[in-house]
């Protein structure tokens, strides 16, 4: 199951009951399940968040994200728990031969470029040359087609700061449409 990711903008109290993340404003309660939530975004200063909401919040393997007055990331709260295990993934991250890692560096760049493609064929409603593009990523992405494909996406898409279609990018960060809820009693 995919998680949510839950931004709090505004003056509001969590709590918990029945393994129920609370929201309580002063005009509206809301209860979402606190399994169904991967990240949890805090950009207000004046959120409260109970310490029992924090520990459940924790045991169930959400991040807790904290928004600084600049609505940038500020902190992060993480289950330790897991901490071994993250610790054993950095090392063999960072042990990985290099042949290995410039194959890992492709792969991705490969479907970031799909990915794109994709994309611009549904807001464009027109194939694209993406494809290509992908099959044109070599080991370590020395051809810098990660590059070549970035020039041509980013062609479709306004300047900063304008809005295109409800999608918002901002140079310097703040809220570009990659929240999947906003909650707002």
């Amino acid at each position: 199951m995919l998680k949510r990711t839950i931004l709090i903008e505004n003056k509001i109290s969590i709590t918990t009951k029945n393994n129920q993340l609370v929201l309580k404003s002063e005009m509206k309660e809301s209860c979402i399940p606190i399994e169904d939530i991967g990240f949890l975004v805090l950009d207000h200063n004046e959120i409260y968040l109970s310490i029992p909401a924090i520990n459940l919040l924790v045991d169930n393997n959400t991040s807790i994200v904290i928004c600084g007055k600049n609505h940038l990331p500020n902190g992060m709260l993480l289950n330790l728990n897991s901490h071994h295990i993250q610790q054993e993934i950095f090392k063999n991250q960072i042990e990985a031969s290099i042949p290995l890692k410039k194959q890992l560096w492709q792969q991705t760049i490969i479907e970031k470029i799909k990915n794109q493609g994709k994309l611009l064929e549904k807001i464009t409603d027109s194939k694209n040359s993406f494809v290509f593009l992908a099959s044109k990523v070599l080991s370590g992405d020395s051809s810098n087609m990660e590059g070549v494909a970035a020039q041509q996406y980013w062609k479709y898409f306004p300047q900063p700061n304008l809005e295109f279609d409800g999608i918002k990018r901002e140079r310097y960060g703040g809220k570009n449409g990659q929240i999947d809820h906003r909650f707002s009693v």
